[in-house]
This record gives structure tokens, C-alpha cells and sequence, in this order.
């Protein structure tokens, strides 16, 4: 019965997990750059029953790794990279292979499940990306103990591989840490701690240990300090800062926003179930921010919890729309493993015809350059691959009045390419200076003899290009004499030698060829008014 069961409700799941149509809210599969991989760690803490409501979650977890998670220039839309490593806790082997199935119709790759299913954490690679180089090895968890009868034996995988397209080679363990309350040892998370430093003290590649903590990383709770500004925990100081000058390993999160001089009020991974008192005395549901990613010896390009995800802005609340996979929010980081130092962020400068120069500093190493461009706030993409001796380019292909953004990375000799620089923006401009409003107004009548004739313009007038003839007033066909002069940077002005004639159409013409500060000219524009009738004359009284 069993059986039965399971097998109908995989064929319920194969009806859920029809891979969707890539659309502007589903953007397109890509891969980490060279020398860089996507790690994500997951507490996919399942439903304890076989059901549907379990199958329900493993597949909205896989549908948020799949619309998630950001671009390296902050934007949501299409940046997502199948992750080369995945490391989950918290999920059955059972569930394990089931979830495999799920991301394979979600990213069309066949995840392989790297060493014991059953250990405190499971691995999940990227077999096209990433090669497992070795046994996995097994870690005793500190504190943990064959009578223990939660976690009987507790053992985090160590997995060593080499990324397929620079060769670099990485160390990367899964970690699920018990809460004191179940080991009745508050000093567990230390003691673990200290004992992976020594294990990987000597360690020549670079090191990711990612996980369930069950430990916040400061003092004082997330809701009082949601940038992490107070002290640090001992645990945490012992990573981060070893007081013997030891490895140190970055909090991969923490180092992207402090980096960025961004927030980290969005980086909460676990939501309480039960109110409790918070730091000011209130009563509501905490958050807490307890999985992390933590690397040593190499870079990180960007690093986030997901966001939105399901949580609501207001602790307790959801997010309509996205389904609570699990009382934990993924985290995610890519980490650059070899590659050049971050460039300086590139000087983006508009020029005429709608061209954009785009210039940067060279990098020592760099054999090749990788320019980004995005449009607008959307996802950057590849501009080009040049050589190491370009340090500039020019786009032509723009639209007027389009904002676009720039950034650069450099790739060393092995392929392995570097952070990204931050962005920078310009705005095409390929347009000449437009009118947008003139005094008097198009087809205006009774306009009073004494009126001068103004033009507004939508950007600023070159003064250089404004000579006598800039604007043209016509009655009758003829000539009007008058000066014309730009009497602010959007304005011009034309001043008639003598007052108009009443009663008649007049015509102004804007000349061509006015420049804005690029050197787009304007085209000709021109209109009419007419001008206040002469009195009527009155008879005379007998």
C-alpha cells in the first residue's frame, strides 16, 4: 500500500514539475564564469508524513532556486546560475532523490548526490561544472555521541573538487549543528569550530563550509541589529577574526553587503515559530539569521539569503504567492576561486549619435577583459571578450534616452575570471535639443504688441551654436528684425526691434543645427500666433 502510495504521488509530482516556459519571469539557465562557483545551502526541513504537501514543498523550494537568486549588480531578474554545489540538511535520502528529479526538470541537469545520504548534511554537484576529486571523508561532529538518540553519530561530509573550466580546485563541507538545548552543550558550536580550523588550518585550496549554525553571529538578536554591528560571538570572532592569526574565513554574506555599503535587514534566514520577548520587551515572532556560507582563501562575488522569498515584510507574515518550502530561507554565494583582483568600476560617459564610451584601469594578470552592460535595472549580460591590452569600448547599439550601466571583470592566464566591478551608468543620447514649449503659445491669438518671443528646449543649448539667426520671426512674408540670444541654458529668447503689428499672423522659426552639450543638433521647428486686433473705431455723436 505503501508502494502504491509513493508511486502515485511521484506521478503527481512529474504533473507539477513540467518545466515552465522561460519568459521575463522566468529568465534563462546560466552558468557561474569560469574560475567561480554557485554554492547554495538549504535546511529543507520536510512535512514528517508522506504526502502531498511534502512533494508541495520540495518542488516551491526548487521553483525559488530556479527565479533566484541575484545578480552581482544587485537586480532580480535573469540572474540566475544553476548552482554548481548544492549542500542541504535537513532532507531523507528518500526526498533526496526525489528533489534531484525536480531540479533536473527545473534546470535540465543531472545532479549528482556527492558521499553518504545520510549523513547531517547531503551534497548535491553539478556534474558538468564540478568533479568530485576523491573519497568523501566523514567529520565527528564534537559533541555528538552514540547515545544520542537525535543525532546518533552526527558526521558532516567533506567533499573536495576541481571547477571543470580553470581547473582551480576546491574544499567545500556541509555542516548541521545541533542547538545546545539537544546536545546539553553550550559550547558544542565552539568546540566544532576549533576542531574544523585545526582539521583545515593547512588546507592550499580554498575552503567553503556552509550550513545550519543554530547559532546567530552577534550579541545582540537580528530585530535590534539587523547589520550586525554589535559584538561578535566567540564562535563566530573564531572564524572570522582568530585571535592567532590563523585562516580566516569570510562570512560570505556579511562581506557582500559590508562591501557594497548595503543593508542586511533582507538576510534572515529562520523564522520562530512562537512569539517571544525581543530585545526592546515586545512580544512577536523573532528572526534570526543562523545558515551561512563561509569561505576561506577565496573571493566573493555576491552573496545573499533568498530574498523575497517567503516571508513577509512583518515577521509572521507571508509573502502571497510564494510557498514556506521550510522554516529556513536558502543562502546562496558565488565564490570567485582564482581569477585577477575586482577592477576599479569603469567611467561610462554619453556622447552624440547615441554613442557610449566606456573606459577602465588596467589589471596586472588580466589577459581578458569581460564587459557587462545591462539596460535599465535590468540583469547584466556579456558586451564582449577583449584582450588585455583593450581597456575601452564604445556601444553604438543604444536607444535615446535609455539609461545603461557597465561593469568589468579580468580573467587570468588559467580562465579563472574575477569579481566583478561595480557598475556605472549613462543615459544614450542621440537626440538633439527638442522644443517643449514656446511663449507664445502655438497658435496663441491676442498677443500684445510688445511680446517677445521665447523658446524652451527639453535639455540645455550649447551657447556656441546659438547665433543671430537661431530664431526667425516672419509677417507677411517678411523678415522681422530682432536678436536672438539664449538667456538660460533651455532657453532662448527673441527680442523684435520694434513693437509687432497688430492684427497680423506672425511665424517663428527655429533654425537647425542647435547643439545640445554632446553636439546633437536640432531639427527646425517652427509656429505661428496671431496678434491682438487694433480697436474699432467709434462714429461720431450729432
Amino acid at each position: 500500500m505503501r508502494a502504491l502510495r509513493l508511486g502515485v504521488a511521484l506521478a503527481l509530482l512529474v504533473a507539477m514539475t513540467v518545466p515552465p516556459a522561460v519568459g521575463a519571469d522566468v529568465p534563462g539557465i546560466k552558468t557561474s564564469p569560469p574560475g567561480q562557483i554557485s554554492v547554495v545551502t538549504i535546511n529543507a526541513r520536510q512535512y514528517p508524513i508522506l504526502g502531498i504537501r511534502r512533494f508541495r514543498a520540495m518542488y516551491q523550494l526548487s521553483r525559488a532556486l530556479r527565479r533566484r537568486p541575484e545578480a552581482f549588480d544587485g537586480g532580480f531578474n535573469g540572474a540566475v546560475h544553476a548552482p554548481d554545489v548544492i549542500v542541504l540538511q535537513e532532507i531523507r535520502p528518500s526526498n533526496l532523490e526525489i528533489f534531484e528529479h525536480i531540479l533536473r526538470q527545473r534546470f535540465g541537469v543531472k545532479y549528482v548526490i556527492v558521499g553518504p545520504a545520510d549523513a547531517a548534511a547531503a551534497i548535491l554537484a553539478h556534474p558538468e561544472t564540478v568533479s568530485p576529486v576523491g573519497e568523501v571523508l566523514l567529520l565527528q561532529d564534537a559533541c555528538s555521541t552514540p547515545a544520542d538518540d537525535r543525532y546518533p553519530q552526527r558526521q558532516y561530509p567533506l567533499a573536495r573538487f576541481i571547477e571543470q573550466p580553470s581547473g582551480a580546485s576546491f574544499a567545500i563541507v556541509g555542516v548541521h549543528f545541533p542547538k545546545a538545548s539537544v546536545t546539553q552543550n553550550a559550547d558544542c558550536l565552539a568546540r566544532n569550530v576549533d576542531q574544523f580550523r585545526t582539521l583545515f588550518e593547512v588546507e592550499q585550496t580554498p575552503t567553503i563550509i556552509a550550513g545550519d549554525f543554530n547559532r546567530r553571529p552577534v550579541s545582540t538578536p537580528f530585530e535590534c541589529d539587523v547589520d550586525e554591528r554589535s559584538d561578535p560571538l566567540p564562535w563566530y570572532a573564531n572564524l572570522t577574526a582568530p585571535d592567532n592569526g590563523g585562516r580566516q574565513y569570510l562570512d560570505a554574506v556579511r562581506e557582500f553587503n559590508r562591501s557594497h555599503s548595503t543593508s542586511m535587514a533582507f538576510e534572515w534566514t529562520h523564522e520562530h515559530k512562537a512569539k517571544k520577548p525581543d530585545c526592546t520587551g515586545n512580544v512577536f515572532i523573532r528572526r534570526s539569521r543562523i545558515d551561512y556560507i563561509f569561505v576561506a582563501d577565496g573571493k566573493i562575488a555576491d552573496a545573499h539569503a533568498d530574498h523575497p522569498g517567503w516571508g513577509g515584510e512583518v515577521p509572521g507574515s507571508r509573502r502571497p504567492g510564494n510557498f514556506k518550502y521550510s522554516d529556513h530561507r536558502w543562502v546562496s554565494a558565488r565564490v570567485v576561486l582564482s581569477g585577477p583582483r575586482k577592477p576599479i568600476a569603469p567611467v561610462v560617459a554619453a556622447d552624440a549619435g547615441g554613442l557610449i564610451r566606456v573606459s577602465w584601469e588596467p589589471v596586472n594578470a588580466a589577459s581578458q577583459y569581460i564587459l557587462y552592460r545591462a539596460l535599465g535595472e535590468r540583469a547584466f549580460g556579456v558586451a564582449g571578450k577583449l584582450p588585455a591590452e583593450t581597456t575601452a569600448f564604445e556601444d553604438l547599439g543604444t536607444q535615446h534616452g535609455r539609461t545603461y550601466r557597465y561593469a568589468v571583470a579580468a580573467v587570468g592566464a588559467d580562465g579563472g575570471q574575477g569579481v566583478e566591478s561595480f557598475g556605472n551608468s549613462a543615459i544614450a543620447d542621440s537626440l538633439g535639443p527638442q522644443v517643449v514649449g514656446t511663449d507664445p503659445l502655438k497658435g496663441a491669438i491676442g498677443v500684445g504688441p510688445g511680446k517677445a518671443i521665447s523658446v524652451r528646449f527639453n535639455e540645455g543649448i550649447a551657447d556656441e551654436s546659438v547665433g543671430e539667426g537661431a530664431i526667425r520671426l516672419y509677417v507677411d512674408g517678411h523678415t522681422v528684425r530682432g536678436f536672438a540670444f539664449r538667456k538660460f541654458p533651455r532657453l532662448l529668447r527673441f527680442n523684435p526691434n520694434d513693437p509687432l503689428k497688430e492684427g497680423r499672423l506672425y511665424t517663428a522659426v527655429v533654425a537647425y543645427g542647435l547643439e545640445d552639450r554632446l553636439g546633437n543638433e536640432s531639427e527646425r521647428f517652427a509656429f505661428s500666433f496671431r496678434t491682438v486686433d487694433p480697436p474699432k473705431r467709434r462714429g461720431r455723436r450729432r
